[in-house]
Order: C-alpha cells, then structure tokens, then sequence
C-alpha cells in the first residue's frame, strides 16, 4: 500500500501571492485615477505660473501711460539732466541755469575733543524757523554721540550734523542743511556741558553760501526755494540743475535739450508679452496632446478647464480693438499675427513705424482707447484678464486644481481602506492554510498508520 504524501508546500509564499495578487486586482484601477490626477494637478500648477507671467508682462503694457518713454539728448553734458515721463513734452528746451542752490552749511567749535564726556546737556537747532532740542545725559554726553543724537533724531527738522576733528585736541561741530535756500538757514544754541559750543561760523563757505536755484526755460524764470530739482516746469519733465550756463570760462551760456519718443522700449515689452503668450500657448499644446502611434496622452489631456483656456487664449488675437473708424483695428494691422505653425509673432520693424506715423490707432489696439472713442479693452487688457481669471491664485485653475488635489484625498483613504481590507483577507488566508496544512499532517499520518498495519498483515 502506498503511503499519501501531500508534498511539501510554501503557505506563506501562496499567501503573499494570493494577498498581491488581489491588491492589483482592486487598486489597479486607483492607481492609475490617481496617477492621472496627480498630473493634472501638476500641470495646472505649472500653468498658473505661466500665465503669471503673462499677465505681469500684459500689465506692463496696458495702460497709454505705458507708452511714455522718451529719448533725451543735451547739447552739453554735465549742466542740466532732464527726464521725461509725461505725454505732452516738447521736441526742444532752451535752459539756462541761472543759479545752482546750496544749502546752508556752518561751523561750530568746541573745545574738548570729539570723544570727551562733558557731562551731558542739550543742543537745539532750528532750520528755517523749525527747531527741534535734543538732550543728553553724563556718561553718553561727548560732541560725537550728539552728533549722531541729531542726526537720528525723528524730530530733526533737516540738518545733517558731523565732527570734525582739527588734530589739536579739539573738534568742531558742522552742520547742513538738507534743504538748499536761504529760506533754510540754521541756528544752534546749547546748554550744559555743549555749552562750550561757539557761535555758527559760516566763512570757509562765503563762496558758496546758501542760496535759490533758478532756471530759465524757454525764456521763463523759475525760482526753486528747496531744491536743485524742477519737477513742475513742464508737465511730465523733471529738470535737474547741475552747473552755471553763466557763458564764462567755457561755460555755456543756455543748454539745447531735444526729447523724442522712445518706441524701442514698448516695442521690447510687447515682445516679451508675446514670448509669454507662446509659452503659455505651447505648455497647453503639450498637455492636451494625445499621441496615436505611442498612445501616450499630455498631462492636462481631456482637461474641460485647460481646452478652456486654449481656446480663449487664441481667439484673443481675433477680436476688434482700437478707435472707432481707424484702419487699425485688430492685432494683424499692426504686426501682431500667428504663423503656421500656430506661434504667435510680431513684427518689430512694422510696429515701430506705426508707432512713429498712428501713435493713437497703436496705443488703442494695444491698451484701449479712451472712453467714448471705441473698444476700451485692448490686447493687453484682454490677455491680463485671462490670465488673472484663469491664473490667480483663487482662478480657474487653481480651481480646478484643488478638485484635483480633493479627489487625490479620497483615493488616498480608499487605498487605505483597500489596505486594512487585505490584512483581514491575509488573516483568514493564513488561518484556511494553517488548518489545511494540520489536516495534511494528519492524512499522511493515518496513511502511514494504515500502511504499517496492511504490511504487517502481508507478512
């Protein structure tokens, strides 16, 4: 008689099999949901940072104030610096700088050293009629803690104050005044241990006392009581004072300034927003791709939002803009246009000439014309609004993100689920084999009982 073996079985590599086998079985399915979400997610994400920068570099080009860059050239350098950044400046200025002001400058003397401790006091000092007092106390009462007393003061009315050592033991206190102009002269009195302090001696600076600018533009006289800067001449200028034009000793006697447009500056911002637009445009292209022959889709493929955006993103480009009546009225007139390939472009060379011949018709299409005159949204407003709308931090797409990211959290707690659900099912697993492999024992036991006994028999 033949004894039943059942042979020898790995219980708990079955187990581990049946275990893995059936965890693929039910999470094969999640696993690739939440690959694809976790993609989407992504890409969302990485698209809002493009359209970011669209819309910063629309923003930069939305506005007619955005179109005021000028070219400024001097006759002569170092006598006037003029900027212009308004929209109504001349093509030439005649100015002459009748007057450089200087603020009011003074010498006090003191009879200790810079660093000695007096024994404390006050200082008050009044520039143009406004004081201020400052005061100090033994043990922090040197001339050099009281000049850096004054000068971080928050009541300093506008005077610097500095030591200045003269290398005989004792020091003097300069002052100055922030403020050029008579109308800001200085005045010091002291008390205590700075009561030592001499008399405000304004002669090493006789040559150069204080005193008013004064230009003359175009034959005008303006008188500036504060400053070396003229901001209110000319709308939209600012005129610097630099040096006499007295005609003496190569002087000068007036400064031609020629201002000009400056096209190349929004010519280089709307080449930028145009790089932006085809960024964005070629980040959705490639997400929303589907390739037939390697059967690999984008990120962002079948995503409502991001063909969403595709779409309006182009039909931008399609729109009428610009005043009511003029020839320029769309983004193809003025060289803005997409190519063949489906990238946007711009002709340099044909917007710089219509800038210089139909500033207006340009500016409208590209920041909006003003109101009553036609289309108020231009290509920039319409671009920044998009992007804004789709790319802001609380947009579309961070919208649709954070569904994204919510359905990721419920595939995380039914993968978990599925998990405690696979201990439970390896449990019993472990148990049915267990008994299976008792039962087994005890088979080839009684098979080999029953084997002895026939042998015995035949014996």
């Amino acid at each position: 008689m033949a004894v039943i073996d059942f042979g020898s079985t790995d219980y708990s590599a079955l187990t581990s099999s049946l275990v893995d086998a059936q965890r693929q079985q039910r999470l094969s399915s999640i696993l690739a949901r939440e690959d694809k979400y976790e993609a989407r997610a992504g890409g969302l994400s990485t698209m809002s940072t493009v359209l970011s920068s669209l819309s910063s570099s629309a923003a930069r080009v939305d506005s007619p104030v955005d179109f005021r860059s000028y070219t400024v050239s001097n006759s002569e350098d170092g006598y006037v610096s003029v900027t212009a950044t308004g929209s109504s400046v001349p093509d030439n200025l005649q100015i002459e700088v009748l007057k450089v002001g200087n603020p009011d400058r003074a010498l006090s003397s003191f009879g200790s050293s810079s660093d000695t401790d007096v024994g404390g006091g006050s200082a008050t000092i009044s520039v143009g009629g406004d004081s201020f007092t400052v005061t100090m106390g033994a043990g922090s009462g040197s001339l050099q803690e009281l000049a850096a007393e004054i000068n971080g003061s928050l009541d300093n009315t506008g005077v610097t104050a500095t030591v200045i050592n003269d290398g005989a033991g004792t020091s003097q206190l300069y002052l100055a005044s922030h403020d050029i102009g008579t109308a800001n002269n200085i005045t010091l009195s002291a008390t205590g241990g700075f009561a030592s302090l001499g008399a405000l001696d304004r002669t090493n600076f006789s040559d150069a006392p204080a005193s008013d600018a004064e230009i003359r533009v175009n034959g005008v006289t303006i008188t500036n009581t504060s400053s070396n800067t003229f901001d209110s001449v000319i709308p939209g200028l600012t005129i610097d004072a630099l040096k006499l034009t007295n005609g003496t000793e190569g002087a000068p006697s007036s400064v031609t300034v020629s201002i000009e447009p400056d096209y190349s500056e929004i010519v280089s911002q709307l080449v930028t927003m145009v790089a932006d637009f085809n960024d964005a445009r070629s980040l959705l292209r490639e997400g929303l791709a589907y390739d037939v022959t390697t059967r690999q889709a984008g990120a962002l493929y079948g995503d409502a939002t991001a063909s969403g955006l595709d779409r309006k993103l182009s039909s931008v480009f399609t729109g009428t803009f610009g005043l009511d009546g003029a020839n320029l009225n769309a983004p193809t007139r003025i060289g803005i246009e997409f190519d063949k390939e489906g990238n946007l472009t711009l002709d340099e060379a044909r917007l710089t000439s219509l800038l210089q011949t139909n500033y207006d018709e340009v500016v409208a299409v590209i920041s909006g014309a003003p109101s009553g005159q036609g289309q108020t949204t231009g290509i920039a407003d319409a671009l920044k609004s998009l992007a804004e709308d789709f790319g802001g931090a609380t947009g579309t797409l961070a919208q649709q993100r954070d569904e994204y990211l919510e359905r990721l959290k419920d595939i995380d707690t039914q993968k978990t689920r599925i998990e405690t659900q696979l201990v439970s099912y390896e449990a019993i697993l472990v148990r049915q084999f267990a008994a299976l492999e008792a039962l087994q024992s005890q088979i080839e036991g009684t098979s080999s009982f029953l084997d002895g006994q026939f042998n015995q028999s035949s014996s």
